[in-house]
């Protein structure tokens, strides 16, 4: 159940998305590609491996003659080639190393008594079965095979991938440009004296921060007055830096000096004002121009819930990936007192009970509020025209990626498999 008077997250997302515009692929350094998105698909070119090769040191001959005794004739090694081997014959082979013709299996080393002589004599006395130790021509992937679709972000691991495939460069997602424009005559730069009546400006570094981790890039930074003149003159200078979108925070609730969205309703196309979600209702959609802009609430709290169900998810689809949307259920941990008019996300600790999973809401949940994202394992979700909530209430689980122990990665959309590159 939603709030009937306000859309739902998903819904403001999609009217974004329709007015959004992806940047251009871009190609770059392998070296350079960790935390960026395919942008095209990448199949396998040749097997992997590409031979039959050893997986461990030892003797590689014919599993058929043991047990028995075997002259080794030669010396296999990773990067070269081994002449073959006479049958009745053995080569000393290292790990990684092709396996030598005339040969379908490596006896370990510790297997192996080895007999001093010239050559000398490999003594298996156990019979051993082809294949041992050997890791198979295309035990891994075959010619063909789809191994990163686009929309995948690049961690670690598919950077490995895509060294292991021979990609270099590789064919990325642009990065999109995010202007960021933050309005409160009460905020000072940190590092500078706020004064009695001010406070330090959290929003613009850890905008700009969730901006560049969730794979975008800051392409100019504005801090305005609150003043309608300063904000249209704002919004105008950062539409001019032409980028993919204008993020905002404040000046978009009901006050006498919420400016943004004034300006928004008179000079814009306003998509959305307001959704259904506790805290952070206090969120636009717009077009300014032909720039999207994401109105937040100037209170970091109440901003960061806009952030995660809306900008980050838009930033990351502008990228042709999509975050997970992983979720789960537990039990309230204790009462929950206040009836909910729009649908509340609590912040939670999550941890385990005699009934199951339970979730803990013993956590800051002002709306003005950052401690809180720091310390929780997910969000509670309560429907919109709950009343107050008994402990033992089963509730939905919203998991984040990037926020408590929810690793941050995003992949491609659901059946997409795009070009290859």
């Amino acid at each position: 159940m939603s709030h009937p008077g306000y859309p739902p997250p998903e819904e403001g997302l999609r009217r974004l998305q329709a007015a959004a515009a992806a940047p251009a692929p871009e190609t770059v350094p392998l070296d350079a590609a960790l935390g960026r998105t395919l942008a095209a698909a990448v199949a396998a070119t040749r097997p992997q491996p590409p031979f039959n090769r050893a997986m461990m040191d030892g003797y590689a001959l014919l599993a058929a003659r043991t047990p028995g005794r075997f002259p080794v004739r030669s010396l296999a090694a990773a990067g070269g080639r081994s002449p073959a081997v006479p049958p009745g014959s053995a080569a000393r082979i290292l790990t990684g190393a092709p396996l030598p013709a005339g040969t379908d299996t490596v006896v370990e080393q510790e297997a192996v008594t080895l007999e001093a002589g010239n050559p000398p004599v490999a003594v298996v006395a156990r019979a051993v079965a082809p294949g041992r130790n050997v890791g198979r021509r295309g035990q891994e992937w075959e010619p063909g095979d789809l191994l990163l679709a686009p929309g995948q972000r690049l961690g670690p691991l598919e950077v490995g991938l895509l060294a292991a495939l021979g990609r270099d460069p590789v064919v990325v997602a642009g990065r999109p440009r995010v202007a960021l424009v933050v309005t409160g005559d009460e905020l000072a730069p940190p590092g500078r004296d706020p004064g009695p009546e001010g406070i330090w400006d959290a929003n613009t570094p850890l905008f700009s921060a969730l901006v560049r981790r969730y794979g975008g890039e800051v392409g100019c930074t504005i801090r305005v007055r609150d003043d309608p003149a300063a904000v249209e003159q704002a919004l105008e200078t950062a539409r001019a830096a032409r980028p993919h979108l204008i993020l905002t925070t404040g000046g978009v609730s009901v006050g006498d000096r919420d400016y943004v969205i004034a300006r928004l309703r008179a000079a814009g196309r306003l998509l959305f004002w307001r959704l259904d979600l506790h805290p952070g209702k206090a969120v636009a959609g717009a077009v300014w121009g032909d720039t999207p802009v994401l109105a937040l609430s100037g209170s970091p709290g109440a901003a960061l819930m806009g952030w995660f169900l809306v900008g980050a998810p838009l930033l990351v689809g502008l990228q042709g990936g999509r975050l997970p949307q992983r979720t789960g259920e537990a039990r309230l941990r204790a009462p929950f007192p206040k009836p909910t008019r729009e649908t509340r996300y609590l912040r939670v600790r999550l941890q385990a009970g005699p009934a199951g999973l339970e979730a803990d809401a013993a956590l800051p949940q002002g709306s003005d509020l950052l401690t809180a994202y720091r310390q929780l394992d997910a969000f509670a979700v309560i429907p919109a025209g709950s009343p107050p909530l008994p402990a033992g209430t089963p509730v939905r689980i919203h998991y984040v990626p990037g926020l408590g122990r929810e690793a941050l990665t995003w992949g491609p959309p659901a059946h997409t498999t795009g070009p290859e590159a």
